[in-house]
């Protein structure tokens, strides 16, 4: 994740969402997470665009959505 961090910088937030501690309720209740991990990519105004559950499989599946969720 640190090569797409330094890659979209200011453009795309990045957050870690531990899902067993209490203030993550309101995520998991949100966009109704069954398992763990899972990767989301919300829009700007927090609505789902992309869903992947399990381990990201490489940076680049992943940096092809956010070019998708970009516009590019």
């Amino acid at each position: 994740m640190a090569s797409l961090k330094e890659k979209y910088g200011e453009k795309v937030k990045f957050y870690f969402v531990e899902y067993n501690r209490e203030d993550a309720i309101p995520v998991i209740e949100k966009f109704n997470i069954q398992s763990h991990p899972e990767t989301f990519i919300l829009d700007e105004n927090d609505e789902l665009i992309f869903r992947m559950e399990g381990l990201t499989k490489s940076e680049k599946q992943l940096g092809k959505e956010i070019e998708k969720a970009l516009g590019n």
